[in-house]
């Protein structure tokens, strides 16, 4: 964890410590995110001490009397969403209660209806169909179309949008490198190969999609002119058909834009080029009592969405589901709490915590305590400089205990 969230420190300190080890311990789970560094020469490695966490994330502001109460709905990318909404609105110093995952759209919509949460990232277009009850073929066509009419029919509930992020999170179809090559890159560019060549692809497909003529695979045989042969047509559950693209069950299959697998497994997103499928951007909603309460809010989180696009998110959203291997469950998957926030570090968007630098208290260590301080502050952390803190023992046991962040040894 420290690895990732300070990857420049350890760079500055490793150049300026050459013969020096960097010994990190894992950051607690929970608020506040915390990690300790001991810098330790080569001969102590074996005899180690485990080194509780010590160095807090805080924020200077004005701490808040109410709570924020934070949503999403359970999986991964609005985990991820989420939990950036939750780290945000902490490092600018308010109180918030994680409700993230909560479940799905009609639950969580509904607790923000009801004041059970203040805050959610939702998905433009989902608003608009799900909770808004508007047919998909009566949505706007461009991306600013959409979050505007969904901004003025939830502002009558109460429900404020902030700014939408770039990333359109809709309905899909991914191929393989062998169709891509080909020049299918396109849904246009597919419908006529498949009617120049006798419809010869199979398609790996959830059933309900399939018959879906509203905003499902129906509707789309239907405007872009072709169709895909019924013995074609593979059933399976929709977090199937990733895996079965992979293992060439089929040539094309149902996906969802942003979805790590795709960028993870080598797959391609075909181009909607007559924009069939509803736009999804995400964005936070916010009850308008809340917002009216603290109303810097709403730069606080705006500020987010520049950030994410379609590769950034799927990205993310793959170092959660499968990691570097692209393996499912092979234990190299990242937590959520890790990718959110070496995310919004990576972005500048969260302070930068204090790091207390400590060294004993004779000439060179003196100096190498203040050469330390002073690559930790040119980094961009915080530094209390509690170099000089006393003999061998005092110092060791001052990390131990978490009174002090680093120190040379």
């Amino acid at each position: 964890m420290f690895r990732q969230r300070y990857f420049v420190l350890i760079v500055l300190l490793s150049l300026l410590f050459s013969n020096l080890h960097v010994y990190p311990v894992k950051a607690q789970t929970t608020a506040p995110i915390t990690t300790t560094v001991a810098i330790t020469t080569i001969s102590d490695v074996t005899n180690t001490v485990p080194i509780t966490p010590s160095m807090s994330i805080t924020a200077t502001t004005t701490i808040m009397t109410d709570t924020i109460k934070v949503s999403s709905k359970a999986f991964t990318e609005q985990l991820l969403l989420g939990k950036m909404l939750v780290l945000l609105l902490k490092d600018a110093g308010y109180p918030v209660e994680d409700k993230t995952g909560m479940g799905s759209s009609p639950a969580v919509r509904a607790a923000l209806e009801h004041g059970e949460v203040d805050i959610y990232p939702e998905y433009t277009g989902t608003a608009l169909t799900l909770d808004n009850g508007l047919p998909a073929s009566a949505l706007p066509g461009t991306p600013d179309g959409v979050y505007a009419l969904a901004k003025s029919l939830d502002a009558a509930k109460g429900l404020i949008w902030l700014a939408p992020a770039k990333l359109n999170n809709t309905a899909t179809l991914i191929v393989g490198a062998d169709l891509w090559d080909k020049g299918i890159k396109t849904v246009a560019e597919l419908a006529t190969y498949m009617n120049e060549n006798e419809s010869p692809f199979k398609l790996c497909v959830e059933r309900e999609f399939y018959g879906r003529e509203e905003n499902g695979l129906a509707g789309l045989q239907q405007i872009y002119g072709f169709s895909f042969k019924p013995d074609n047509v593979l059933f399976m559950d929709f977090n199937e058909t990733y895996d079965a693209l992979r293992t060439n069950q089929c040539d094309v299959a149902e996906a969802s834009t942003t979805d790590g697998r795709i960028n993870a497994w080598g797959f391609h997103s075909l181009d909607d080029t007559l924009n069939f499928f509803p736009i999804e951007n995400p964005a936070p909603v916010i009850r308008k009592e809340v917002l009216d309460r603290h109303p810097e809010i709403a730069d606080l989180l705006s500020q987010l969405g520049q950030y994410l696009d379609n590769t950034t998110m799927s990205q993310l959203n793959a170092r959660v589901d499968v990691g570097p291997d692209g393996k499912i469950g092979s234990g190299d998957e990242a937590s959520i709490e890790g990718v959110a926030t070496s995310f919004l570090q990576s972005k500048n968007l969260l302070k930068p915590p204090t790091i207390t630098v400590a060294s004993k208290d004779y000439t060179e260590q003196l100096i190498l305590g203040k050469m330390l301080a002073l690559v930790v502050k040119n980094a961009g952390y915080g530094v209390l400089d509690k170099t000089g803190t006393g003999g061998s023992r005092i110092v060791r046991q001052a990390i131990e205990k978490g009174d002090i962040d680093v120190y040379v040894e």
